[in-house]
């Protein structure tokens, strides 16, 4: 049960990452480490060491300090420990801890003490190797990234060679759409698009129109910029299943013509469908811009943006780890109590959509998509939070959380933040009925015991 404890701990960020074990053999350690999901080497010294990392480094080294050397060789010397490229983990005894000096000064994850409960001991080791190894594919990630841009970024280059006029226009629009790679932590598309178009000089005015939930009718997200105009919604009289067709697409510039103003931009925003999911309308204060950008660049680009936030939120949650069912939540939190030696210390943090299921319930003519919206707000927090959490709704309006109680706190101001920025407004067939108010959710941490949440819930008995 112990060792099966610990799998969950590695996550899959790499699949079977090699750890190297320098010591006697341990069969329990070995078996420890295995139940992880890691490949494990046993070496028995410094030399095998050596060798064996000519064919393939580890993710990580387990090394009794009693085999730190070897002839004329030392672990210290070794290129990869010296460039911290292996983070190392330093076993020893109590009759060997005077041999720990030697490791001071080299990149460790932590020392694991054989005399001492090993299970204990390898949980907070490998959280710690888990967070890194997590951070090194964010690393891998941005430099993919960076990469992409830089391609992208030479072949504008290239085009822009055949004048000096077209050169600077690209070098404008390079400048707008370089922080674009940026903009995939906020909650949703629109965001990040309105925080591009905000502050671009030259937009003086924006409009955007997208398909409602059912697919029959043109609705415009509601965000807070000064350019932005709201667009009236538009009924199209037949349900869109492949985007933004051409007869929709023409009432829909028509419409921002008249709001918007003449001579505007329009961006066709492509996702996964035959016809655009997004029509964006730019108004450009500079007649000059407004002749020399190149639209389409700006246009593919806020296209990939746009797929990539559907290709992480347009997905059904089916882990069990992530969500799980009432009595399971109840369980864990009946172990804060009775199994408190063994049992992962846990913060709980409720929110309480009393506001949200009120409004719902005074407007029965306008249909709410439930289902949709719960999915799309856990995928979509799950996708920007870099804090592993379960959760569960025990009670009908509320969504409570399960998150280690050492980030309790700053998982609390993240599903706050995100919270108040998520568009719920989506989710209403037919949202222009639905008055502007305050729907978000009340944000609250409950203490973690079966009384407590119990008392927590019995009281919120009467808010729906």
């Amino acid at each position: 049960m112990q060792e099966a404890s610990i799998q969950n701990k590695v996550k899959k960020t790499q699949k079977r990452p090699k750890v190297s074990l320098v010591a006697d053999f341990d069969e329990k350690l070995e078996s420890a480490l295995k139940s992880t999901g890691s490949e494990v080497f046993f070496l028995s010294d410094l030399n095998d060491f050596w060798s064996d990392c000519n064919k393939k480094a580890p993710k990580l080294l387990f090394i009794h300090v009693k085999k730190m050397s070897h002839g004329n060789r030392a672990l210290k010397d070794h290129p990869l420990i010296q460039q911290n490229k292996i983070p190392v983990v330093f076993i020893y005894e109590n009759s060997t801890a005077p041999l720990l000096f030697s490791t001071y000064g080299l990149f460790s994850l932590g020392y694991l003490n054989l005399d001492l409960d090993k299970i204990g001991q390898l949980k907070a080791i490998l959280n710690r190797f888990n967070q890194l190894l997590r951070k090194d594919k964010e690393i891998q990630s941005l430099k993919k990234a960076e990469l992409q841009m830089g391609q992208k970024v030479q072949k504008i280059f290239t085009a822009k060679e055949k004048g000096e006029k077209q050169k600077s226009s690209f070098d404008h629009l390079f400048e707008v759409i370089k922080d674009l790679p940026t903009y995939e932590n906020l909650t949703n598309f629109d965001q990040a698009l309105e925080k591009l178009l905000s502050k671009w000089e030259i937009i003086d005015t924006f409009g955007i129109y997208t398909l409602n939930a059912t697919g029959q009718k043109l609705i415009c997200p509601t965000l807070n910029s000064k350019k932005y105009r709201k667009l009236p919604s538009l009924w199209l009289g037949q349900k869109a299943i492949d985007g933004i067709e051409f007869f929709a697409q023409n009432m829909a510039s028509q419409v921002a013509i008249e709001i918007v103003g003449v001579n505007i931009i329009t961006l066709k925003i492509l996702g996964g469908r035959e016809y655009p999911d997004r029509l964006v309308f730019l108004k450009v204060l500079d007649q000059e811009a407004f002749l020399g950008l190149d639209w389409l660049v700006l246009e593919a680009f806020l296209s990939g943006l746009f797929s990539r936030y559907e290709l992480k939120n347009h997905t059904r949650f089916t882990s069990t780890d992530l969500v799980i069912q009432p009595w399971d939540f109840l369980t864990k939190l009946d172990a804060q109590k009775w199994d408190v030696e063994t049992a992962e210390r846990l913060s709980v943090i409720d929110l309480n959509f009393h506001a949200l299921f009120k409004l719902v319930v005074e407007m029965p003519k306008v249909k709410f998509f439930w289902g949709e919206f719960l999915n799309e707000f856990i995928l979509k927090f799950q996708n920007i939070c870099n804090i592993d959490f379960q959760t569960s709704s025990v009670q009908l309006g509320h969504i409570s959380f399960l998150v280690d109680q050492d980030l309790g706190g700053d998982f609390f101001d993240e599903i706050k933040k995100f919270s108040t920025q998520f568009p719920y407004w989506k989710f209403f067939e037919d949202y222009d009925l639905v008055l502007p108010k305050d729907i978000e959710p009340n944000v609250k941490m409950v203490p973690s015991s079966p009384a407590a949440y119990y008392k927590f819930i019995k009281e919120s008995d009467n808010e729906i």
